[in-house]
């Protein structure tokens, strides 16, 4: 439940962090189109505020939430890129070196969600093969009669290979749950990549048993299977 994963995660001040100063740093993307809350989701996780005000985002923005995970200190870098179509070429150059991506579009929006698909184009065009990714439907505490089938989009979610949340930036409903479930993804990825290699050093076996710490923590999010697997091309 959501307060359960509050209850297991310390979430610290950034000005309790010093440069440099944690164990794992992650590099996340929120892309969709405009308007769909990309900003406020941002705002409630970094910040935990809301505001009905609407101010499109030019570029890009980012904030940093760091947070103590089984004694380990995770930061998540998160950039919040520009969904108008002027700002592509820009925010493009941004899925370079992002461990994972989260495709944001609003509930009340169905053009929204049919633009996903667009915007995992852009992903494949840009980002790196193995980034994780996640489909976030915002908005949920609207209700109008356009709304986009839950169940439709978890299932397409499901054809893909990524966990799928519905959240609302408003109401603070399963926003926590999408971050952690990405940093999760990212640690997993991480543990995968030094399997594959042979460790060269002494220093990369000291470096996978603290990866092994924080992945020994484990959430049951509400519509979350971290268990998804990869769709295989």
């Amino acid at each position: 439940t959501e307060s359960g994963v509050r209850d297991q995660v310390l979430w610290l001040p950034a000005t309790l962090v010093m440069s440099g100063d944690y164990d794992y740093l992650f590099k996340v993307l929120l892309i969709g189109d405009s308007g769909v809350g990309k900003s406020c989701l941002l705002l409630r996780f970094a910040d935990d505020t809301y505001s009905d005000s609407y101010v499109s985002t030019i570029g890009v923005d980012f904030k940093i939430r760091t947070i103590q995970l089984d004694g380990k200190i995770v930061k998540l870098q998160i950039w919040d890129t520009a969904g108008q179509e002027r700002f592509r070429t820009i925010t493009s150059s941004y899925y370079h070196g992002a461990h994972g991506i989260i495709l944001v579009y609003d509930v009340s929006d169905p053009k929204s969600y049919a633009n996903v698909k667009q915007w995992l184009i852009e992903v494949e065009r840009h980002a790196n093969r193995n980034t994780n990714k996640l489909l976030v439907g915002n908005k949920s505490d609207l209700v109008t009669k356009n709304m986009v089938d839950r169940t439709i989009a978890k299932e397409f979610a499901d054809s893909i290979g990524i966990p799928f949340l519905e959240t609302s930036a408003k109401n603070s409903i399963n926003v926590d749950e999408v971050f952690l479930t990405m940093q999760l993804l990212a640690g997993a990825e991480m543990m995968r990549t030094w399997k594959e290699s042979e460790p060269s050093n002494l220093e990369l076996e000291k470096e996978k048993r603290k990866a092994r710490h924080i992945l020994t923590y484990t959430l049951n999010f509400r519509g979350v299977d971290l268990r998804v697997q990869r769709k295989a091309k």
